[in-house]
């Protein structure tokens, strides 16, 4: 093993995976090495769930070991767990052009919530008319329970032993959630598919079990590809040190991306075009270059904001805006 070029945390985590193998002990029995833990959200989540979460019962789940530490599987579910989950939302089918993200921290139930009521919010909602019918059908891009699934999954088998976030990115014509750490040693992509599971985490999925958010082992592959039955093909690319679920807008065809991008970018060129006459532009500025109402107008001038091509000054109706180099 080359350490060579290695950085000083880099060595860390290698030192302390080393010492799990040989000691045979796994990354959740060992005790964390913070133990001013805090479970504010994971106390509220158990309440929700009408579930007790005293000392007693954080014992029997694994968070707190025989000699009253506090294990790695506790400091996952505390207010204080180090790991993250990035999301980023994209115009387009790659990374050129970021509109806006958001991090989640604190427990991993947290990241959970979080990151799927996120995801939500642009999980755009279609309505198509069914003449035969007579009646209209309302069909999100990407099936809510697949989203859930995808992100339990990524936050329930990932290895956690090494640092690092848990990344979702979504673009106009697909979803990708990815993990860190690939399938678990001795299984494949067709054994999963066809409902065997070998846990990574056992100890965590016991919790996420008890809290009904699993509702059997090695479902969740199946799950997804049921949600998208007649509807798209999901795809799952496990790699050495990753795993990434693809989930296809199902409203969305490559046409239909290709002409609303260029649509966008005419739009923005347009808006851009006038500084050429003015320092400073505002909002009415764009309502009558576009003749359009506030809310294109905000909308434009958001994507140029989150693109860095332009900044705000002021606050409210004095708001105006000015060209960056």
């Amino acid at each position: 093993m080359d350490l060579g070029n290695s950085t000083k945390g880099e060595l860390i985590e290698i030192i302390q995976q080393l010492l799990l193998e040989r000691d045979g002990a796994s990354f959740e029995k060992a005790v964390s090495q913070n133990q001013k833990l805090t479970f504010q959200y994971a106390t509220s989540y158990f309440a929700k769930k009408k579930l007790p979460f005293n000392e007693e019962q954080k014992i029997k789940l694994g968070l707190i070991n025989e000699e009253g530490q506090y294990t790695n599987v506790g400091l996952l579910l505390s207010d204080q767990c180090e790991h993250r989950v990035k999301c980023a939302i994209f115009s387009g089918e790659g990374k050129s052009r970021f509109r806006t993200g958001k991090e989640f921290s604190g427990s991993i139930l947290r990241q959970l919530e979080g990151s799927y009521e996120y995801i939500n919010l642009y999980n755009t909602i279609s309505v198509n008319f069914n003449f035969e019918e007579l009646n209209q059908m309302e069909n999100r891009d990407y099936p809510e329970v697949a989203i859930r699934e995808a992100l339990t999954n990524a936050l329930l088998h990932r290895d956690y032993s090494y640092s690092g976030n848990t990344l979702v990115n979504m673009f106009t014509n697909r979803l990708e959630i990815i993990s860190i750490g690939g399938l678990v040693s001795g299984l494949t992509m067709s054994d999963i598919k066809r409902g065997i599971s070998q846990t990574r985490n056992k100890i965590l999925t016991g919790v996420f079990y008890r809290l009904k958010l699993v509702e059997s082992y090695g479902m969740g592959v199946g799950r997804i590809i049921e949600e998208y039955k007649g509807k798209g093909t999901p795809r799952f690319n496990p790699e050495q040190n990753s795993f990434v679920v693809v989930l296809p807008n199902m409203n969305v065809k490559p046409s239909q991306v290709e002409n609303q991008i260029t649509k966008e970018m005419i739009t923005e060129k347009q808006v851009l075009g006038l500084f050429e006459d003015k320092e400073m532009i505002s909002r009415k500025d764009v309502e009558e270059l576009l003749n359009c109402s506030g809310f294109p107008a905000r909308k434009v001038l958001t994507a140029l904001l989150e693109q860095s091509k332009i900044q705000a000054v002021g606050k409210g109706r004095s708001t105006r805006y000015i060209l960056l180099d």
